[in-house]
């Protein structure tokens, strides 16, 4: 769990901007009728636009704060219409999260959407289907604005093409440094990241932000692109622990699941092309269903959430060239 102080720009309290609003002040704002999901929306696209220092890419610039992989606007704008009908449909008893716009790790699975782990090897990749904790907070009306960078494939603590808001010549930390990025220039105000050796906690304190590194097994990490599933973690960040709080809630299962019971350990062999085939095989996987991925020649091929445990002899295959 990481903690920091307040970001740049206005407070809750004198906001003038609805991007400045955190998660609960925003949905305070939204179950009033102070403010629609689509007004939110397009103060966070608008801020976008101002902060991120032009059009993500993948290498960033060092005049940029370059949080995010892909900005989806006009997805975004839809759910954000969607959250304000269903608001208007069930007033009260729409969930806490309706109409909160949101940047995913560029590791979490979004059916139609590409998922890059900030990599060209993956680039053009596109998932079939959801992760379990996109699946989870669509369901709670969440907005999904667009993919924030990762380290390349979540194996690093810098996030090198990502500028620190508070300076750009310093680190927003990593491996999830461009949703801490995001949130401490206020450009989203809820974000999720991934923790396997301090990668959400790192860049919460690099960059001024909270985050909240669960239990594992509390929140599902079916559809995340691994690093290395016994000990991956899908944590909240936001302004402050109180917002990630609501996130967790709503990411998080009821009690902590089984942890995955594994065969025979990794291997790792190397080609005279300098290639790395890294496989892992899965026995069981029980992070809100078996979850099966598959990489060959560099692309994601496979990626599926089972109902049921996967069979001891299906294998993940990871290609890193």
């Amino acid at each position: 769990m990481s903690h920091a102080t307040p970001t740049p720009g206005a407070t809750a309290a004198g906001a003038t901007d609805p991007a400045d609003l955190g998660v609960l002040e925003a949905a305070r704002e939204l179950r009033a009728r102070r403010l629609s999901s689509a007004e939110l929306t397009d103060a966070v696209l608008a801020r976008i636009a101002a902060r991120n220092g032009g059009e993500p890419t993948f290498d960033g610039a060092p005049g940029a704060v370059n949080a995010w992989a892909r900005v989806y606007p006009d997805e975004a704008r839809a759910m954000a219409r969607a959250a304000d009908e269903r608001r208007a449909r069930e007033d009260d008893d729409a969930p806490l999260l309706c109409g909160i716009p949101l940047g995913l790790k560029d590791l979490y699975a979004v059916a139609g959407l590409p998922v890059t782990a900030s990599s060209r090897m993956l680039e053009g990749n596109v998932a079939t289907e959801d992760a379990v904790v996109w699946t989870r907070l669509k369901a709670a009306g969440m907005v999904l604005v667009g993919h924030t960078h990762t380290h390349e494939f979540a194996f690093g603590g810098t996030t090198d093409q990502v500028g620190n808001p508070w300076d750009l010549t310093r680190s927003a930390g990593g491996s999830s440094g461009g949703s801490a990025a995001a949130l401490a220039a206020r450009m989203v105000p809820a974000a999720t990241g991934t923790d396997t050796a301090g990668s959400v906690r790192i860049p919460a304190a690099m960059s001024g932000i909270s985050a909240i590194k669960p239990t594992h097994g509390r929140v599902p990490i079916g559809g995340i692109v691994p690093l290395a599933v016994t000990l991956d973690h899908a944590g909240p960040m936001a302004r402050s622990l109180a917002d990630c709080s609501a996130l967790l809630a709503a990411m998080s299962d009821d009690e902590v699941l089984n942890l995955p019971a594994w065969g025979r350990p990794s291997t790792i062999t190397r080609s005279k092309a300098n290639r790395v085939w890294y496989e892992e095989w899965i026995y069981r996987w029980r992070m809100g269903g078996s979850s099966r991925l598959s990489f060959a020649n560099g692309r994601l091929v496979g990626m599926g959430n089972a109902a049921e445990p996967a069979p001891a002899e299906t294998q993940v295959s990871y290609a890193v060239h």
